[in-house]
């Protein structure tokens, strides 16, 4: 199954950078995967729904919240194997 993964890298950290991607997702029904912080201080979006609504999560990452900066943003295409149920946040 094809998905997008989107690596955000900026000042995304201790900024409520999830919580902000996690709130957008829940309003973009189609969109399906997580967002998580990785150890480089970058956060990563892994998702897959329709077109239209990953162009709005991932115009979401390149503003973010206030207090954050967005310094730039990676997306690519993945497969994966597991297909998830709903978008959630990982740790």
């Amino acid at each position: 199954m094809k998905y997008k993964r989107v690596l955000v890298k900026g000042i995304v950290q201790g900024v409520g950078f999830r919580a902000f991607i996690y709130r957008n997702a829940l309003s973009l029904t189609s969109l399906k995967g997580y967002v998580r912080n990785l150890l480089d201080g970058s956060v990563e979006i892994v998702c897959r729904g329709d077109e239209r609504d990953i162009e709005k999560i991932i115009d979401a990452a390149k503003k973010g919240p206030y207090g954050s900066r967005v310094d730039g943003v990676e997306i690519t295409e993945i497969d994966l194997e597991e297909d998830y149920r709903d978008f959630s946040v990982r740790r």
